[in-house]
């Protein structure tokens, strides 16, 4: 085997990644304690406002809109397996997503 060209040798010392050092602390320190989840879950939920009315479920109806393209793009795709054809884009089956 030939051994390597200078070239490449340079380029791969300036690619290897150092390695950690032993003094360096393991990253799972850098993990919540109980307490630190704790404060962190309280500040999160002091930044929300919690809404008691009743409004309109748009995250659902949009749910089923999707559910129902999803099923279409399947029975088509199974038909065109089954049948050989080029698939065809079911009415109301976009690629844009929202």
């Amino acid at each position: 085997m030939q051994p390597l060209s200078s070239r490449w040798q340079t380029w791969m010392a300036t690619q290897a990644r150092p390695r950690p050092r032993a003094s360096e602390a393991p990253l799972r320190s850098e993990l919540f304690s109980i307490e630190q989840l704790e404060r962190h879950a309280r500040a999160l939920a002091a930044g929300h406002q919690v809404v008691t009315q009743r409004s309109s479920n748009r995250l659902l109806a949009r749910l089923d809109e999707n559910e129902q393209s999803l099923r279409a793009f399947n029975r088509s795709t199974l038909a065109v397996s089954s049948a050989g054809t080029s698939p065809r884009r079911p009415n109301g089956f976009s690629t844009t997503f929202t």
